[in-house]
């Protein structure tokens, strides 16, 4: 206001529903949709001062009211921040790596031989937001129940996972196709426990053209 300059924002997260960006509860699962969806996500992230959600979104919707433009970048986000705000009008804007990048290759299929394991990539910084304690779940269930599959975590998790899962640590994106070669996965898994906004990994594993495993006798 004091510089008299035009006012964009982008709802990159939920944050100014009630300083939880995930809308997850204390276990790091989805709350969105649920009644008392504030006391739960306060569990996970508290609200910054001990504010309360509704003095938090007054806050948030004099903010957003204010501005000349609030983007989001998926049809979600927009309908999940425009039922937190009174008359905020939000326009759903992609984020611009497709157009940066240009039309996605033809995804080829991994030929999986039905007497070798299915290999199962999780990619990136796991939180348990991200479905870190899920993918430890399912690959100890693999474990348990003898069932041929290989979970391989490119990158790294927030505390050390089972030791049944191979983890290759933090890596630069430049080294993300050399780390998906070496251990051609047949799928790649997103276990977030929350409708996520947006995540770049989706749209490098389009890039590379990894799809989905072909089955061969």
């Amino acid at each position: 206001e004091a510089l008299g300059v035009p006012v964009d924002f982008t709802a990159h997260d939920y944050y100014s529903i009630n300083a939880n960006p995930t809308l997850t509860d204390a276990e790091a699962r989805y709350c969105g949709d649920a009644p008392d969806r504030d006391a739960l996500c306060v569990r996970r992230y508290p609200i910054p001062g001990g504010a309360a959600a509704t003095v938090w979104r007054a806050n948030h919707q004099r903010l957003l009211q204010s501005c000349d433009r609030v983007f989001a970048p998926s049809p979600a986000a927009r309908e999940l921040t425009e039922g937190a705000f009174d008359d905020v009008r939000i326009t759903v804007a992609d984020h611009p790596d497709r157009e940066a990048f240009g039309p996605y290759p033809e995804p080829h299929a991994r030929a999986l031989d039905v007497r070798e394991p299915l290999r199962v990539a999780v990619i990136g910084a796991m939180s348990k937001d991200k479905g870190a304690d899920v993918l430890e779940a399912a690959a100890d269930a693999a474990v348990r129940r003898q069932t041929p599959v290989k979970f391989t975590l490119v990158g790294y998790a927030y505390r050390p996972l089972s030791p049944v899962i191979h983890a290759t640590g933090p890596y630069n994106d430049a080294e993300l196709p050399a780390l998906l070669g070496e251990h051609r996965p047949h799928i790649v898994w997103f276990p977030a426990q929350w409708p996520e906004t947006y995540n770049y990994v989706p749209s490098r594993v389009l890039e590379l053209g990894i799809g989905r495993a072909s089955w061969r006798e």
